[in-house]
C-alpha cells in the first residue's frame, strides 16, 4: 500500500568552494575595495599554489597592512595562516625576506615623503605667521593712527564747547550746545 521513496541527500553542494589549505604561495591579484562585516577592516586577495595550479582567496587585515601595501603583495611569495574559515596572509615578520624589504622599503619612502611634506608645512605656515605678523602691525599702526584722530578731534571739539575734555565724554553728541 505504502511505497516509500529513498531520496539522496546530496553530500556536498555544487556552489561550494574548497579551502585553501597551503601554507604558501603566490599571489596573483589584490581586490582594493575595503570590507568590513564586524571583524574590523580587511581586503581580499588570490593566490595560486605553484605545485598544483590551484587557486583561493585569502584574507588580508588592514591592521597589518595597509591597501598600498597589499598591492605590492602581487606576484611575490606570501606565507599564510591556515584557518578554520580560510587563509589569512601572516604579519610581516613572518613573510619571506624578498616580501619583508619591498613592505619596508615602501615605508620608509612614505614616511620620508610624509617627513618632507610636513617641512615644506612648516615654511608655509612660518610664512604665512609672517604675514599674520606683518598684517597685525600693519593694523595696529593704522589703529593707532585713527585712534589719535579721534582724540584730536574730540579735544577740538572741547576746546570750542569750553569744557575740560573729560567732560566731553560725557555729554551726547545729539545735544546742541550754546557757546
Amino acid at each position: 500500500m505504502f511505497e516509500f521513496k529513498k531520496q539522496v541527500a546530496p553530500v556536498c553542494e555544487p556552489n561550494q568552494r574548497e579551502l585553501w589549505l597551503y601554507p604558501t604561495g603566490s599571489c596573483i591579484s589584490i581586490d582594493p575595495h575595503e570590507k568590513d562585516h564586524g571583524y574590523g577592516p580587511y581586503i581580499n586577495g588570490v593566490v595560486q599554489n605553484k605545485e598544483t595550479g590551484s587557486k583561493g582567496t585569502f584574507l588580508v587585515e588592514l591592521s597589518d597592512y595597509c591597501i598600498e601595501e597589499a598591492l605590492l603583495l602581487i606576484n611575490q611569495n606570501l606565507n599564510f595562516e591556515i584557518r578554520h574559515n580560510g587563509p589569512k596572509l601572516k604579519p610581516l615578520a613572518l613573510q619571506p625576506k624578498e616580501v619583508i624589504e619591498t613592505i619596508e622599503g615602501y615605508r620608509t619612502m612614505a614616511k620620508d615623503t610624509v617627513l618632507t611634506s610636513e617641512d615644506d608645512d612648516l615654511i608655509n605656515e612660518n610664512s604665512v605667521e609672517s604675514e599674520i605678523q606683518d598684517f597685525k602691525e600693519g593694523y595696529q599702526n593704522e589703529t593707532i593712527g585713527i585712534l589719535e584722530n579721534l582724540i584730536s578731534s574730540h579735544a577740538q571739539k572741547c576746546s570750542d564747547l569750553g569744557l575740560p575734555m573729560f567732560m566731553s565724554v560725557c555729554i551726547p553728541p545729539s545735544k546742541k550746545y550754546k557757546k
